[in-house]
C-alpha cells in the first residue's frame, strides 16, 4: 500500500483549492465544484467506440519495472536525508488529482486557475497546442512572454477536434516511476524532477460521430525545490498536447469535424 500522506509539498494558494484536494494538500483550480467527476467513477454508456493511445516511449515502457525500483530507491534516500520533501504516497495522490484538475480546468477554458501548478512556459504550449490554427503540438507558434495572458485567450481545441462537447478524464492512476533526477540552477537553486507514467481514461463526444472512450498512456514530468515550503508543479508532458488528438481520415477536410 502508498505511505499515507506527509506534510503538504503542494501549491495551496487559495485560488486553487477545492474541497477534494484541500484534504490533501494539494492544488486544485479556483471555482472548482463538489460534484466534479470523481477519479474512478468510469463513465459512457458503452454505446462509443474504445480506443488505446500510447504516448510513451517504448523504451521507457519496456524498463519501467527496474528504472521504477531504482528511482524509488533513490528518491526514499533523498526523502531520509531532507524530510518532508518526499512522500511517495502524497506525490501519488498528487499526481492523480493534479492530472484532473489540469484537465478538467483546460477543458473548460480555465487556464488561469492554473497558476502556480502548471509551469507558465508548458501552460502557453499546451494552450498554443490547442489552438484550430496549430497543426502538431511540436508546431505550435511560439509564446513571447509578454503575450502570456493574451494565450489564454486561444480558440479552444473543441473547433478543430469537432467536439460536441468538452472531453471529460474519468480514470487516473500512476503506473510507476521512470526517471528521477537533481537540478543545479543558480537562479532557482536545486531542485528535483520526477516522471511517472499516468494511466488515463478520458471520454470524448463529437459532432455527428460517435463517442470514443480512450484509455491513455502519457508521461509527465514534476519539479520542485529542495529548499523548505518548495512545492511541486507540472513542467512538461511528453506528448506536448494536454486531450487527445483523434486520427484524421486521409480525405478529411482541414477544419472539419471528425465525421462530419
Amino acid at each position: 500500500g502508498r505511505l499515507p500522506p506527509a506534510r503538504s509539498c503542494w501549491p495551496t494558494a487559495s485560488a486553487h483549492n477545492s474541497p477534494g484536494l484541500a484534504s490533501r494538500g494539494f492544488a486544485g483550480a479556483a471555482g472548482a465544484s463538489q460534484e466534479e467527476p470523481r477519479l474512478g467513477d468510469a463513465g459512457g454508456d458503452g454505446e462509443g467506440v474504445v480506443e488505446f493511445s500510447n504516448e510513451v516511449a517504448l523504451l521507457d515502457l519496456l524498463t519501467m519495472p527496474p528504472r521504477h525500483l531504482l528511482c524509488s530507491g533513490i528518491l526514499y534516500m533523498l526523502g531520509k536525508r531532507l524530510p518532508g520533501v518526499w512522500a511517495m504516497g502524497e506525490f501519488y495522490d498528487g499526481v492523480e488529482q493534479a492530472v484532473q484538475i489540469i484537465f478538467s480546468r483546460l477543458a473548460a477554458q480555465e487556464a488561469s486557475t492554473l497558476e502556480g501548478l502548471v509551469d507558465a512556459q508548458l501552460l502557453e504550449r499546451l494552450l498554443a497546442s490547442g489552438s484550430p490554427s496549430s497543426g502538431d503540438a511540436a508546431d505550435a507558434p511560439a509564446v513571447a512572454p509578454g503575450e502570456a495572458a493574451a494565450s489564454l485567450l486561444q480558440p479552444p481545441s473543441s473547433e478543430a477536434e469537432g467536439w460536441a462537447s468538452p472531453p471529460e478524464l474519468r480514470i487516473a492512476r500512476v503506473l510507476g516511476l521512470v526517471s528521477a533526477g537533481g537540478i543545479i540552477d543558480d537562479d532557482k537553486g536545486r531542485r528535483i524532477h520526477v516522471s511517472p507514467v499516468i494511466y488515463s481514461q478520458e471520454d470524448y463526444t463529437y459532432r455527428g460521430s460517435r463517442p470514443v472512450q480512450l484509455h491513455r498512456l502519457q508521461c509527465w514530468t514534476l519539479e520542485r525545490g529542495l529548499q523548505e515550503g518548495q512545492q511541486w508543479r507540472v513542467v512538461d508532458i511528453a506528448s506536448g498536447c494536454w486531450h487527445w488528438r483523434r486520427p484524421r481520415s486521409p480525405g478529411e477536410g482541414e477544419g472539419k469535424a471528425p465525421g462530419g
